[in-house]
């Protein structure tokens, strides 16, 4: 049992301090000298002080002592596991469990525990093996080892999905380039590829039948208590796409489907072609269990004509539903699929439906699905014709005219606004979104995708401006926000995102897909610090949350949800979006000389290296909500796949920081050297492109690298040295840093952020290692800073801006007070990062 004062001495070690930790230690040792935990602890001082071969050493002659004492077998677990001896760490438990079975259920369920945060589904498998054989009589155990076993399958064939896209050419550098050289030209790629190919066939096979198997042999002594069993029951059979099985099985089942069931059961006779059964079963549904759902409404209509009923019996049998009105939003669409199916004209069907739901925002979407006639457009027109003449206008006229706008537009969209705004405001509630800002945004993006060089800053600002106003009587429109924050983040206002972003009340797991809005563009500033670690503290909440909710899940049999539970987890644990705010948080630190949480991020860095640098990232970010309800034009289609105001991210740049932070916080040489051809491997593929400036940046980081930290001839530093003093030279870095017609671009705030970074860590390196060629690039990069803080860029962009013309403006809005807004914001972003020199 771990003691208040045994986690005090944890503590300790966690933060470092090491001697004060050692001489409790030594107390507890002399006062316990038969407990083996002391002396787990001790081992993990000595391998973080920098005795890793003693401490490894030291453990491993602990583990052949076999303890069942579960503090000790849980420390020395958690340490093989810390430095990858993935062996060994299950070691500690398996050699525990076969010694002691009478330990073996308690040992077993605290080492599922222990281990649920990898995520390992492999894993669990060994683990559930072990719980399994420790208590038969127990029936979940049996369920826990058959569905881990459909765990390991999905994530094969998930891996599968990422190899394909590798030999596609998009696994990264860091990742072709970890394997050492030696490891080439052993035997043919052919054959070996054959042959890996084949064993992982025969492994699937084996987990299928084994899985499928253990459920078989429970059932003859217990039948399925619920739909939870049975749903583990059908992820083999579906496997198999066994689908006659399933059919069968569900169709016998003596209780009630659960929704995941119940439309497994759909799809299973849909593929069997059972449609009679199918009929029944739909009609049933349908008519009698008020089951209003579209995708069972179309099986009902597709399985009526397959067993011979006609248009008409279809549609009376329709007109005797009682479960819905005669005119809900399903059964309307359902009479134009009716229509669609037996090949009859939908117009009559379609002009229905359009009559009464033209006032509801779904009626465009419902109704863009078909194709749609002339004459329905003429009527569209005339509706639209008939609402502009009225004296008397309410909300749903606004509904209606917005949805003719997507149709067919007759009149421009902010002529709308200007005659229907006031109607609009009147009828909605605070938190209602204004449905006419949907036609408001259509004519903000066409108006963007339109842009040119010469007109592409005047535009963003005068639709910024544009967007400020519609947002105080819409405030909280999240779509406007959102375009909000895409424009302020193509200029160099990046303190004015922030507060967007803050009002949104993004949280959470929102973090994961909207936090690049935030974290591509934030400044060097405390308030962005402590926004960047309150976002990471996100991350390390949801580990433990993950951890419950699917410990929760096994114990309780939710294993329709399981795997998502899973899948969510995996996909946070080295996602772009968490690695994008370590980087992020590590420069703000280096930029602004914070070194407070330094420590911290670079041992999180160096724990988990291999995954960030060598492992796949998964991308959760979000970069189609914006985009919703305004595709009704092959404009508008174009502009999205173009990407048109996109928030700046690089995730190579991102990576190849993380890359330097890795080398320049190293100690040990050859490391630096394994990851030093790895980052130049990055930079020299013909897949990274990245433009004059950064280019510059990350070949200086390589040079200082190479020369500072590797042992290399006198010569070879010398013209290290000579390339970095002729790159570093200011006039070459200003005619770089951005042309004057693009000097309002957020790129020079980026430029100017990593170009301080790369000063801040030439000095830092040079205080660790002093040396005369470090002592004269410091001097070049005081004359850097020195000329920096000389120049005009916050002024020239203020000038640009000041000769900007806005005229033609769509609404009567005074451009001024936002224009002063962004300026200020630029005046503030560019000196938050000028005055880190």
């Amino acid at each position: 049992m771990v003691s208040d004062s045994d986690y005090e001495i944890i503590e300790l070690i966690d933060r470092g301090q090491y001697s004060y930790a050692q001489s409790l230690l030594l107390q507890k040792i002399k006062k316990f000298s038969q407990r083996i935990f002391y002396r787990v602890l001790q081992n993990r001082i000595l391998y973080d002080t920098g005795s890793q071969k003693q401490a490894i050493d030291n453990n491993l002659q602990l583990l052949q002592k076999c303890s069942n004492e579960i503090d000790t077998v849980t420390s020395l677990n958690e340490f093989f596991q810390s430095i990858s001896m993935q062996k060994e760490a299950n070691l500690c438990y398996e050699s525990v469990i076969k010694k002691y079975p009478i330990q073996a259920e308690e040992l077993s369920l605290i080492w599922f525990e222990n281990s649920i945060q990898q995520l390992d589904v492999a894993h669990f498998n060994k683990v559930f093996s072990y719980l399994n054989k420790s208590n038969k009589s127990e029936t979940k155990y049996c369920y826990w080892y058959a569905f881990s076993f459909y765990l390991m399958i999905s994530q094969q064939s998930k891996e599968e999905e990422k190899g394909e896209k590798g030999e596609k050419g998009e696994k990264s550098e860091g990742e072709k380039g970890e394997k050492g050289e030696g490891e080439k030209g052993e035997k043919g790629e052919g054959e070996k590829g054959e042959k890996g190919e084949g064993e992982k066939q025969s492994k699937l096979k084996l987990y299928k039948m084994f899985g499928k198997k253990l459920i078989e042999e429970l059932q003859k002594s217990h039948p399925f208590a619920n739909c939870q069993e049975l749903y583990v029951y059908t992820r083999f059979l579906l496997l198999n796409e066994d689908y006659r099985t399933i059919e069968d099985t569900l169709g016998k089942f003596n209780h009630p489907l659960d929704l995941e069931l119940r439309l497994l059961y759909l799809d299973s006779m849909k593929r069997n072609k059972s449609w009679k059964t199918l009929y029944e079963y739909t009609t049933r549904l349908l008519f009698e269990e008020n089951f209003d759902d579209f995708d069972t409404w179309i099986l009902w209509l597709n399985s009526g004509k397959q067993v011979g009923e006609s248009r008409e019996a279809l549609s009376s049998r329709l007109a005797t539903n009682t479960t819905t009105t005669t005119t809900s939003r399903n059964e309307l669409l359902v009479k134009i699929e009716l229509a669609n199916l037996f090949n009859h004209d939908t117009a009559g069907e379609i002009d229905t439906y359009y009559e009464k739901f033209k006032n509801k925002l779904s009626c465009y979407s419902d109704l863009s699905r078909y194709d749609l006639s002339g004459k329905f457009e003429e009527k569209v027109s005339s509706v639209s014709k008939e609402i502009l003449n009225l004296k008397s206008r309410d909300v749903e006229h606004v509904i209606t005219l917005v949805n003719n706008q997507k149709f067919n537009p007759i009149v421009d969209n902010w002529d709308i606004y200007k005659q229907f705004s006031s109607a609009s405001v009147r009828s909605k509630s605070e938190f209602d979104n204004n449905p006419l800002n949907e036609l408001a945004l259509i004519s903000i993006v066409t108006d963007l995708s339109r842009v040119t060089p010469s007109t592409k800053y005047a535009t963003i600002i005068k639709n910024i401006a544009i967007l400020v106003e519609l947002l105080k009587s819409d405030k909280y429109n999240y779509r406007l926000n959102l375009w909000l924050m895409k424009l302020y983040a193509q200029l160099n206002t990046n303190d004015m995102i922030s507060s967007i972003y803050k009002a949104l009340k993004i949280n959470m797991v929102q973090h994961e897909t909207l936090g690049y809005y935030y974290t591509s563009v934030s400044p060097p500033t405390k308030a962005t610090l402590d926004d960047l670690i309150n976002i990471f503290r996100f991350y390390l909440t949801s580990k433990h949350e993950i951890k419950e909710t699917i410990q929760n899940g096994f114990e309780k049999g939710v294993y329709s949800k399981l795997q998502s539970f899973i899948t969510f987890g995996q996909k946070l644990q080295n996602s772009i979006s968490l690695n994008s705010v370590v980087q992020k948080i590590i420069q703000t630190i280096l930029i602004m000389d914070d070194t407070q949480y330094l420590h911290y991020f670079i041992k999180y860095l160096k724990e988990n290296r291999k995954s960030i640098l060598f492992g796949d990232w998964s991308d959760n970010r979000d970069l189609k909500s914006e985009w919703s309800s305004l595709l009704v034009t092959d404009e508008l289609k174009t502009a999205q796949t173009n990407k048109i105001m996109q928030i700046p991210i690089d995730d190579t740049c991102t990576k190849l920081k993380l890359l330097v932070y890795s080398m320049f916080f190293e100690h040990d040489e050859s490391e630096i050297l394994r990851l030093l051809k790895i980052f130049n491997k990055i930079l020299s593929s013909p897949d990274f492109k990245p433009d004059q400036f950064t280019s510059f940046i990350f070949k200086s980081y390589y040079n200082i690298i190479k020369l500072t930290t590797t042992k290399i001839n006198k010569n070879e530093s010398q013209s290290l040295y000579n390339s970095l003093q002729k790159s570093l030279k200011f006039g070459k870095i200003e005619s770089m840093l951005t042309s004057n017609e693009e000097i309002l671009s957020h790129q020079l705030n980026t430029n100017l952020m990593n170009l301080v970074e790369l000063i801040k860590l030439v000095k830092s390196i040079a205080k660790r290692s002093p040396s005369a060629y470090l002592n004269e690039i410091i001097n070049t990069t005081k004359s850097i800073s020195n000329n920096l803080k000389k120049n005009s860029l916050i002024s020239k962009q203020l000038d640009i801006i000041d000769e900007m013309k806005f005229v033609d403006l769509p609404l009567e809005l005074d451009t001024n007070a936002v224009i002063k807004e962004i300026k200020e914001s630029i005046t503030s972003s560019t000196k938050s990062i000028l005055n880190h020199l």
